[in-house]
């Protein structure tokens, strides 16, 4: 297990995890149970378009990039054609 900070709009985290995109998707997923109490997760949540991931052991300053809207499509275990669509859906309709 490594240690990663997860950054994403008001989403701040220290996770252990595997590798970066599990703890994007752990940090994801906690940070929607902790603010709307739901494991479904919406694609308009306050998030960026991007998850930033660092790793918090070593000298490293890389960072590792997921688009948001991928990394919530693998927390509610659709495809992320699906949520491409749902978000483009709930875009739409707040206009």
């Amino acid at each position: 297990m490594n240690s990663y900070f997860v950054e994403s709009g008001p989403l701040r985290a220290t996770v252990n995890a595997e590798d970066a995109f599990e703890a994007a998707m752990d940090a994801v997923r906690w940070w929607a149970e902790s603010t709307t109490g739901s494991t479904r997760i919406s694609y308009q949540n306050d998030l960026e378009d991007e998850v930033f991931v660092r790793s918090t052991s070593g000298n490293s300053r890389s960072c590792e990039r997921f688009l948001t809207v991928e990394v919530i499509a693998f927390v509610n275990r659709e495809p992320t054609e699906e949520a491409w669509e749902t978000l483009l859906r709930e875009l739409v309709s707040d206009n």
